[in-house]
């Protein structure tokens, strides 16, 4: 089993001396499978992965907050997974989730009147199945 390592090198910019963190794992060991344009966005891919039982790791989570000192490429968060053989199966499930649109629609809860958004699959309310709620035009 490999093992990879972190280590922190000094660089400057500018006047300004950081830091900089870096994972260091030969490609035949970790893949990155997605770079994404914020951290909600980031932990959303990895849990997508994870549920369709594709183990990753989110690099670069706290990196935002130097951006500035590094590059815009460096500061995103990434996803990456540890498992070679799985990057197609990992490219499927990123690519269905692009692919989604949002539902603009809203749903009334069959069973206590109240409007929910057209995401939901459970009320908010009264927590009753919404797959037979009636569409309402969003206005």
């Amino acid at each position: 089993m490999r093992v990879c390592c972190s280590r922190a090198w000094p660089l400057t910019y500018g006047q300004k001396s950081v830091f900089a963190l870096m994972v260091v794992c030969d490609d035949e060991y970790m893949k990155r499978i997605y770079t994404a344009s914020n951290l909600p966005d980031a932990h959303i891919v990895r849990d997508l992965l994870g549920q369709a039982g594709i183990p990753a790791h989110i690099f670069n989570a706290n990196a935002i907050g130097a951006l500035g000192d590094l590059p815009m490429s460096a500061a995103y968060p990434q996803v990456w997974i540890t498992q070679l053989h799985q990057a197609q199966h990992a490219l499927a499930v990123i690519a269905h989730y692009q692919r989604q649109e949002t539902n603009t629609t809203n749903k009334l809860c069959a069973a206590c009147s109240e409007t929910n958004p057209g995401e939901f699959e459970i009320c908010w309310n009264c927590n009753a199945a919404l797959s037979e709620a009636m569409l309402l035009d969003k206005t």
